[in-house]
């Protein structure tokens, strides 16, 4: 196997998620899939592609570029009544991890995004005043829910 191609999240707000990664780690639009000025995906095919249910809609579809790893495809639906993003201790996906340079500088980035750190106040503090750790692994939440890990290495490889 060649490795994972994407990672597909939904968002509430396709530009807003889509300038969180831009801000944060740097991200590219690679690919418009569904505009939010085109016609919505929908119809009994579209439900059942996408396991919505009846009369839920594709309303946008972008496809991000991070460095030279796997993509990010971001989703806006409607007609659909979305759960909350899951937590760390949820069955399912629980976070994407993203490789960055400087933990430092990346999280700060993701804070003045919207995003909010799982770390104690100190932790925060220290990356509000440039003088967190550069290296190791954080957690964070992005501002519609989904959890995030920024790591500056790369276990087992």
């Amino acid at each position: 196997m060649p490795g994972i191609d994407h990672v597909a999240i939904t968002v509430p707000d396709i530009n807003q998620a889509t300038r969180f990664f831009e801000d944060v780690f740097q991200a590219r639009i690679v690919m418009e899939g569904l505009q939010e000025t085109e016609p919505p995906w929908h119809g009994p095919d579209v439900e059942t592609v996408f396991g919505l249910s009846p009369k839920g809609r594709v309303t946008a579809r972008r496809v991000l570029g991070l460095g030279s790893g796997a993509h990010i495809e971001l989703f806006a639906f409607d007609n659909v009544k979305p759960r909350t993003a899951s937590r760390t201790y949820d069955y399912g996906l629980q976070h994407v991890a993203i490789l960055v340079d400087d933990l430092q500088e990346t999280a700060y980035r993701f804070m003045k995004a919207g995003g909010t750190l799982f770390a104690d106040p100190d932790y925060v503090e220290d990356v509000k005043h440039g003088t967190s750790p550069r290296a190791g692994w954080l957690y964070g939440r992005t501002p519609w829910g989904t959890v995030i890990e920024m790591v500056t290495f790369r276990e087992g490889r």
